[in-house]
């Protein structure tokens, strides 16, 4: 009797489990990934494993993962920089956001990257796209020979569109914009919009935010009708939650249901978003440091990690 119920208990232990990881790997998991090679994991936004960097305290150079994205059952990370022997660019991939592999290398960095219509699209280091339709094999897309459009800074996909913005470096005040159907063939190019730090999609439109209360919208990333705030706040991020838009960066931090008309959020978020679900909000401060909130309200500090900068934040896999 005594060795039954034993068995009995070993069995819902071990069923308890499974149930557990089952339902973790059903609601998908956040990644993230930053300097150093950072790529940090969570399955709920609120704890954070590291699961691997090349350096622990990683600098603007071929070490910094700059963008992640996930699709077709996979997360694909790219980036690199710096200069000269040192500026070397990867893409790696991963299935669980724990263990990756290296799949292409470039001579310098590879950023962003995006997912949609089946392919993944990424802004290459020669003023190029790179395409593919796994996220391991790799090819060079449509490439444009504008010297001034040299650095790739933002990008989103939506209303079937890859849209790119980026500027000639530095603190460059011009930002231009690219945008690609494929990947392989260039359908636009402008250098005629302001500086921009910030990019999302959602609702059928592009929403880019920027310094002095600078915000934009457009349907297809070439025509932008601009909106600035009264006050000249600076939007450093933007992200879609729920049914609006939300911004911040500078004193305040604001909402909007269509990207134009905008209000005060109810608190100033301390963070820099970088993804939200339905149920949890994630952002991150310099150097690292990762928060979380629920309802965009409430704002709680992750457990410190050892510093690396945060870049970037996905979810993916449910």
């Amino acid at each position: 009797m005594l060795i039954a119920f034993r068995v009995l208990k070993i069995f819902l232990v071990l069923l308890i489990v499974f149930h557990t990881a089952v339902v973790a790997h059903a609601q998908g998991v956040f990644v993230g990934v930053g300097y150093g090679g950072r790529r940090i994991v969570s399955r709920d936004g609120k704890e954070w494993k590291i699961a691997a960097e090349w350096a622990e305290k990683g600098g603007d150079d071929s070490n910094n993962l700059m963008s992640v994205v996930y699709g077709k059952g996979k997360f694909v990370a790219v980036g690199g920089g710096g200069a000269g022997a040192t500026g070397k660019g990867h893409i790696l991939v991963s299935t669980d956001g724990e263990a990756w592999k290296e799949v292409h290398t470039a001579k310098f960095r590879i950023h962003p990257v995006l997912f949609g219509e089946g392919r993944f699209v990424a802004g290459g280091p020669g003023r190029n796209f790179l395409v593919s339709h796994d996220g391991e094999t790799w090819k060079e897309g449509a490439k444009f020979t504008e010297p001034k459009a040299s650095h790739f800074r933002h990008g989103a996909f939506g209303n079937g569109r890859f849209v790119f913005l980026g500027n000639a470096g530095g603190n460059s005040p011009v930002t231009w914009v690219a945008t690609t159907k494929d990947g392989e063939t260039l359908e636009h190019l402008a250098i005629d919009l302001p500086r921009v730090r910030g990019l999302t999609f959602a609702d059928g439109k592009f929403v880019a935010v920027g310094p002095d209360g600078m915000r934009m919208t457009s349907a297809d990333g070439k025509t932008w009708k601009r909106f600035d705030a009264e006050e000249k706040d600076e939007f450093a991020w933007i992200v879609r939650a729920g049914d609006r838009f939300v911004c911040g960066g500078g004193k305040k931090t604001y909402q909007s249901r269509d990207g134009e008309k905008w209000e005060r959020w109810l608190v100033r978020i301390p963070c820099e978003v970088k993804s939200v679900t339905e149920s949890m909000w994630v952002g991150t401060t310099w150097p690292g440091q990762m928060w979380h909130s629920e309802d965009g309200k409430t704002w709680v500090r992750a457990k410190t990690a050892p510093p690396n900068g945060i870049n970037e934040v996905t979810f993916g896999g449910k």
